[in-house]
């Protein structure tokens, strides 16, 4: 079996925020969209680094739509 790949979405590269947390990344956490897989967003952290010491530091993660709030740009 073959994993699916993230596939590109009408929101792909949009600025976004976690609403709650999430795979050890606190509520507030920025990022952008990177696309979809397995029914859920790609959210790629601004800063993969800062997590919860119990989790690991990851590029992207697979976040509920539920979970996550698309920044608007203003100006």
């Amino acid at each position: 079996m073959v994993p699916s790949s993230p596939t590109t979405t009408p929101l792909a590269y949009a600025t976004a925020v976690l609403t709650r947390g999430c795979d050890g990344y606190p509520a507030g956490t920025t990022g952008m969209i990177a696309g979809a897989a397995q029914g859920c967003l790609v959210f790629a952290p601004d800063d993969p680094g800062r997590v919860a010491r119990w989790a690991r530091p990851r590029a992207t993660l697979l976040v509920p739509a539920a979970l996550v709030a698309l920044q608007v740009a203003t100006g």
